[in-house]
């Protein structure tokens, strides 16, 4: 009996907390500071297609902006342990979207480790695909002869890294690149860092 009863009580405080956080969802979502658009206020632009946030897993964040991080970016880092970019657009000012195939060329960073990833823009979760691939990172890329590294985008497999998008025209991607453990001067320069280009290759 008492283990039925501690399986029921269990039971019932998660139903509490899944109405409760449903409830939570809804409101900020009505006061607009959930889902995507909730999660990129909290980025500026600064490089080229390239934002960045210091209010995603800083102490100092607000309420609002803790609020927003935690339904946009659920597992994120310390501000302290982890740099966060996102780009929403190519380096034309246009919007990714899975009508068109990118190049995304960059360079290496100061930092223990980076990963370069793809979201779907309406649902923030890996865009489905039979390779199983939504992401690359410092490890697992291959760079070039001058250091660089090639990131190739399209709905299409690609030679080399790619990172396949919808199967679907006009679908919305996002990418996010994250620093894992930065150096100081990383972190102060972070806001002007040589970040990776965004080239429409083709639509």
């Amino acid at each position: 009996m008492q283990i039925k009863h501690s399986l029921l009580l269990g039971s019932a405080s998660f139903l509490v907390a899944a109405i409760a956080a449903g409830w939570v969802s809804v409101a900020l979502t009505k006061a607009g500071l959930a889902g995507p658009k909730g999660f990129e206020s909290s980025f500026e632009a600064v490089n080229g297609a390239w934002m960045y946030s210091d209010k995603v897993g800083s102490p100092a964040a607000s309420r609002t902006e803790r609020a927003r991080v935690a339904l946009g970016g659920p597992l994120a880092l310390s501000s302290e342990e982890t740099i966060y970019f996102m780009a929403l657009e190519d380096d034309g000012g246009d919007q990714l979207t899975s009508s068109c195939d990118y190049r995304i060329t960059g360079q290496s960073f100061d930092t223990r480790w980076w990963s370069l990833t793809l979201y779907d823009s309406e649902t923030q979760v890996f865009v489905p695909n039979d390779t199983n691939r939504a992401s690359w990172n410092s490890r697992a890329i291959g760079y070039n002869a001058d250091g660089s590294w090639t990131v190739m985008i399209s709905n299409e497999q690609q030679p080399g890294h790619w990172l396949p998008v919808h199967q679907e025209s006009d679908k919305r991607f996002d990418l996010l690149l994250r620093l894992y453990n930065p150096s100081a001067e990383t972190r102060r320069l972070a806001r002007t860092l040589p970040l990776p280009t965004i080239e429409k290759a083709q639509c």
